[in-house]
Parts: C-alpha cells; sequence; structure tokens
C-alpha cells in the first residue's frame, strides 16, 4: 500500500494525464479537414486548408479570412501549423511567410503586408493547459513543501499505509463473535466504524489544505484514536481483558452492598 501510495499512483497519474494531453493534440489537428472551409467565432473566421501532413500535423497552402466590425482580413500561406499558448492563452494557428491583405470590401483602400510568421486564434475561449497537480508530483517533491495543499497531500499518502494497519488491527476484534450472535452480528458496527474513520481523514486533510491544522500534527489524531480503539478492543477479549472486568464488577459490587449498609 505504502509503494502504491508513495510511487506507483502519482507516476500513473502523470502518464494518464500525458495521455490526455496527446490525445487533445490530436483532436486539434483533426479540427480540419483537407480542401474544405471551416469556421469559428460564429462565422467571423473561416479557414481553409489544402493538405495536413498526418504525422507532424503541418498543413500546406492555408487561406484565412477574419472579420471584423470595421475591417476584414484575408491571409494566404504557404505552410502553417498549430500552437497551443504555455500560458493557457488559447490555441492558435501560426502561418508562415505569408501575404495579409487588410481592408473592407467595395472600397479601393487595402493595405498589403507581408509577414514571415502571423499567428491566428482559433479556439472561442482560452484552454488550461497541463499543469502536474499534487496528484502527480514526487513523494520526494511534496517533502519539505510549505504549500498547504501539498502537506494535504502528503498526509493523504501516508495514510493510506497507516490504514492498513490501523483497520487490519480494528478487524481482529470486530471480526470475533460469540455463537449466540452469529457470523455477521458485528458487520455493521464494522461499516460504521470504518465510516467515522475514512470521513475524519477526509476532514483533517481538508483542514490541513486550509492550514487550519498545522502540518506537524497532520492527521496523526485520527490514526491515534482509531489504534488506541483496536488496542481497547483486543485487550478486551482477552484474558487480561476477561479480568479486568472481573475486577471492576466486584468493585462495583462492593461499593454497591457498601452502599446498602
Amino acid at each position: 500500500s505504502a509503494i502504491l501510495s508513495f510511487f506507483i499512483s502519482p507516476n500513473l497519474a502523470l502518464m494518464r494525464e500525458m495521455v490526455r494531453e496527446e490525445a487533445k493534440r490530436e483532436a486539434d489537428t483533426r479540427v480540419f479537414v483537407p480542401r474544405r472551409f471551416k469556421e469559428f467565432g460564429g462565422g467571423d473566421q473561416v479557414i481553409y486548408v489544402e493538405a495536413i501532413d498526418s504525422a507532424t500535423g503541418r498543413m500546406s497552402d492555408v487561406f484565412v479570412r477574419i472579420r471584423r466590425l470595421d475591417r476584414q482580413y484575408v491571409l494566404v500561406s504557404g505552410a502553417a501549423y498549430q500552437l497551443r499558448h504555455p500560458d493557457g492563452g488559447g490555441r492558435f494557428m501560426v502561418l508562415e511567410n505569408g501575404w495579409r491583405y487588410a481592408g473592407q470590401p467595395g472600397e479601393a483602400e487595402f493595405s498589403v503586408t507581408r509577414f514571415e510568421r502571423h499567428a491566428v486564434r482559433i479556439d472561442d475561449k482560452p484552454k488550461e493547459t497541463f499543469e502536474r497537480g499534487r496528484k502527480m508530483l514526487a513523494t520526494m517533491a511534496l517533502i519539505g513543501s510549505g504549500d498547504s495543499r501539498h502537506v494535504a497531500e502528503l498526509h493523504h499518502r501516508m495514510s493510506a499505509a497507516v490504514s492498513m494497519l490501523v483497520l487490519g488491527m480494528l478487524a481482529v476484534p470486530l471480526a470475533r463473535a460469540s455463537p449466540r450472535e452469529g457470523r455477521y452480528a458485528k458487520l455493521f458496527v464494522a461499516i460504521v466504524v470504518y465510516f467515522i474513520y475514512s470521513n475524519s481523514l477526509s476532514i483533517f486533510e481538508k483542514l490541513l489544505e486550509r492550514g487550519t491544522v498545522p502540518g506537524f500534527i497532520g492527521v496523526w489524531p485520527v490514526h491515534a484514536a482509531a489504534a488506541l480503539v483496536a488496542v481497547a478492543l483486543v485487550l478486551g477479549q482477552t484474558s487480561f481483558g476477561w479480568q479486568l472486568r472481573a475486577k471492576l464488577r466486584s468493585a462495583s459490587r462492593f461499593r454497591d452492598e457498601g452502599v446498602a449498609r
């Protein structure tokens, strides 16, 4: 459980996110179909691509028409490719070595500009970029971090291993039942105990994330309380527990007799 929580799960989360990002990039390439017009922004932007290289995603013989309130722009380029802004600013088509014609249809005043590289946004709103969330961070990167979210994630990973031991201790007394009680007599009690234990861990992790509980305390009070309950239940089913209960009953009976006298 510790190996899964500390090492394998973060790597799997990172691999899953990388696969998702790769799928997004492939989907971006499939937005355009060769020799067909593609509209963006309700028709204010139209792009035509003659051919697309399936291996690299580069496009050739690209035509772009952009319509604004007072002007229209026509861009013609022999090559282009798609690019996502690293800061989450959206997706762009970058045209290379082309011409831009700007003006208003029906008027003689047009400006012609030659460019080496020209970027055109081709999505309606910026999208989130790939970011290594705390679930994907290596355990060594979480150790010593002052970020409360990283501290909460570190305690969450530790809890996966510690809770296995605590729940194993709790399972010993809860699995025992007298012949009169039946095999599943304590099943409901076990479910309630697990529910309280699991939800208490979740509450303390949220408090850690908000910075309400210090990092050196963490979720250890929950583990300690559950372990004490498990130890008390185990001792209660041993000869020591029987002797202790007998002594307590004798003391209680002696006290009651004294009160009666």
